[in-house]
């Protein structure tokens, strides 16, 4: 019988990367930042993320903590002259769009929710641009676009 090898590099994945990512989010690290100092590409962090549940755990814990530094140092720089609160607001946004979105969504819906409802014909934009439907063929009127 043959001895199957595994397909591919092997993981450069270790259980001690869970507290070591908690410790960085809780210096204010982002996802790329964790990446770099775990001398990973960010998309095998992703692949992590996604395949590695205790990984996936400390990630969401790292990413909490993250978050706390950068308020956290928000907030005891507020009297600070030196503090460039309009990066920080502008980081802030990319970093936890969740938190900090600048936008807003809005939804339009027609009757009970649907869509919305519209009938245009050709004629009756032409209609609408210069009154002028003659040469049209007959059917234009009921056509919808």
């Amino acid at each position: 019988m043959i001895e199957k090898r595994p397909v591919g590099r092997p993981t450069k994945y270790k259980e001690e990367f869970c507290e070591q990512v908690i410790e960085l989010g809780k210096q204010g690290y982002s996802k790329a930042m964790i990446a770099a100092t775990l001398d990973i590409a960010r998309d095998t962090l992703d692949e992590w993320i996604d395949s590695i549940p205790e990984f996936s755990y400390a990630m969401k814990r790292a990413l909490t903590h993250a978050q706390f530094w950068w308020e956290s140092t928000a907030q005891e720089n507020l009297k600070n002259n030196q503090f460039n609160s309009p990066l920080w607001s502008k980081s802030m946004p990319a970093r936890f769009p969740k938190d900090y979105s600048d936008r807003s969504k809005v939804e339009l819906t027609g009757a009970k929710g649907g869509a919305i409802e519209h009938n245009v014909t050709l004629a009756s934009i032409l209609e609408q641009l210069d009154g002028n439907t003659k040469g049209l063929p007959e059917n234009t009127e009921k056509q919808e676009y």
